[in-house]
């Protein structure tokens, strides 16, 4: 038997099997009824399947709309070899938390770093993550946005 879960915040749908629900499922209950059922990790959606740009020195990755929060996780090459790296959640407003990064990694806009921070809202009040490449020369970013 399969149901449909449908997303309060943004109307999107999945549909999953009961067995699965009821196997991966948390659930919240007082008195065997449930108050908080967390399904999140049963649903992994991808901002465009990953983003992989050449970006030069001082230029942004495009296209990182923040209206809804989730985590990813970014990395920059230089000739295929992997120069930083880092694991990040983002919220609603685009507010960036690196959880685990390179050195050569800030949550500002800083040089000699690759950068990934909140940028400014657009005509609509909807911010963006800014992803920045200040390491000092063209490097391949290639980026990871689950939510």
């Amino acid at each position: 038997m399969n149901l449909t879960l449908k997303s309060k915040s943004d109307g999107s749908t999945i549909e999953v099997s009961l067995l699965d629900l009821l196997a991966k499922a948390k659930f919240d209950h007082i008195n065997d009824e449930i108050h908080y059922l967390d399904v999140t990790y049963l649903i992994s959606t991808s901002h465009d399947g990953g983003i992989s740009q050449d970006v030069a020195d001082d230029a942004t990755v495009t296209g990182i709309k923040a209206d809804v929060h989730g985590h990813g996780s970014i990395f920059a090459f230089d000739a295929g070899v992997m120069v930083a790296h880092a694991t990040f959640a983002f919220n609603k407003d685009a507010t960036v938390t690196i959880l685990t990064s390179s050195d050569n990694v800030a949550d500002a806009d800083t040089d000699t770093k690759m950068c990934i921070y909140q940028g400014a809202a657009d005509a609509t009040g909807i911010r963006s993550i800014v992803i920045k490449n200040r390491l000092g020369k063209l490097h391949t970013i290639k980026a990871q946005l689950n939510y």
